[in-house]
């Protein structure tokens, strides 16, 4: 009986494992929806696009109330590995750099690319679900440097 019980437990710690580490874009859900940023003029919104797609547009208006768009952002699975990749229309020659997402949790997750001027790590963060934390880090110029984003759920 002691054996059985021990078997059973092992399949079940086996099972839950497996089950949580069984990756769906999905587990991104977290970040749907729109979030304005508290102290400044930006919109982030977040859409899932397929089983493999979550997506996201980061606005801003100008003076006449118009949308500028200042970042469009996919987070990609491709195989078991989540992908974090922002493109800036200004930056990087108009191309997509990818972040490598090295963590997550079902309400955050840690982006990385070591390789990329600034910044080599995103970090978002669900507090609640009406708020959202977000920063990025690095070293620019051979400082460390870090910006923090607060963000909002739109209604």
């Amino acid at each position: 009986m002691k054996y059985a019980l021990t078997l059973i437990c092992a399949l079940f710690i086996c099972g839950f494992t497996v089950g949580q580490s069984a990756t769906s874009i999905k587990q991104m859900q977290w970040l749907e929806g729109s979030w304005k940023m508290e102290k400044g003029p930006a919109t982030e919104t977040w859409n899932y696009v397929n089983d493999t797609t979550f997506a996201a547009i980061s606005t801003h208006s100008d003076d006449d109330g118009e949308a500028i768009v200042d970042e469009m952002i996919r987070i990609v699975l491709r195989g078991s590995s989540f992908y974090y990749i922002p493109l800036v229309p200004d930056q990087n020659k108009g191309k997509e750099v990818e972040f490598k997402i090295t963590s997550f949790t079902q309400n955050s997750f840690v982006a990385e690319n070591k390789a990329h001027d600034f910044p080599q790590r995103i970090v978002y963060q669900l507090k609640d679900p009406n708020h959202l934390y977000a920063y990025i880090e690095g070293n620019t110029k051979g400082k460390s440097k870090k910006v923090e984003f607060s963000f909002v759920k739109k209604k």
